[in-house]
């Protein structure tokens, strides 16, 4: 009677052992970069895009105490990858439908050529956007330092000094509005990216149109158009 039940839970003991053993198998072999593990299918990088998203302003105003200062993230991955003023999601993630192309090695590395084309772009039209920013934030800063100066010698009471903050933040804030700088980054982050959509579009099959322009739709992508040809 025993030795049955000995056998039996020994049985029991490998089979769970074995299963166990497969299962983390299954896991240490799951490549999320590979399109499809264990073939021959092509590596696809984690594409991405920020697109046209642009995060609001975030400036710390001008006091006695401190200077106004741009708090957007500037973190040097980020500036790298084109995604400056963007701390949401990427708009576009390409790896989903760059597999269900189904794409060649030669399909492969244009589209790494235009994926490097597209970084650069968004990156200078975005840090065109911070060096425009900025200016407004350090006259704002020059002005503030001219109010301490004015009240440590003497020639402006602190009460009069908090009226100026006040004009000083008012006035930048305003000159960076009429600057047209949000616009003008907008419609550069725009033409990126359709200049990337429409270089990708342009190395296609037929068959492969009609699942790029599908999944374009859905994720509210540029419309179509000619690529560098």
């Amino acid at each position: 009677m025993n030795k049955s039940i000995s056998s039996k839970f020994s049985i029991f003991a490998v089979i769970l052992i074995a299963a166990i053993t497969l299962g983390l198998s299954s896991c240490t072999n799951n490549d999320p970069i590979s399109t499809n593990p264990g073939n021959n299918s092509p590596v696809i990088p984690e594409y991405v895009s920020a697109g046209t998203q642009v995060d609001d302003l975030q400036i710390s105003e001008a006091t006695m105490d401190n200077p106004a200062v741009l708090q957007n993230d500037m973190e040097p991955e980020r500036l790298q990858r084109g995604m400056q003023f963007c701390q949401r999601e990427p708009q576009f993630r390409f790896r989903p439908i760059f597999q269900n192309l189904n794409l060649t090695q030669t399909q492969l590395d244009s589209i790494k050529v235009f994926m490097q084309e597209q970084n650069d772009c968004q990156r200078i039209a975005r840090a065109e956007f911070y060096n425009t920013i900025i200016v407004f934030i350090d006259r704002a800063n020059t002005q503030r330092q001219a109010v301490i100066d004015s009240v440590q010698q003497g020639l402006l009471d602190r009460e009069s000094a908090m009226q100026r903050f006040v004009q000083i933040n008012r006035e930048m804030h305003l000159a960076i509005a009429n600057s047209g700088a949000q616009q003008t980054l907008r419609t550069a982050l725009q033409a990126c990216t359709e200049t990337l959509f429409a270089n990708i579009r342009s190395i296609l099959t037929t068959e492969q149109l009609v699942k790029w322009d599908t999944w374009v739709a859905n994720h509210n992508g540029p419309n179509p158009r000619r690529g560098r040809g």
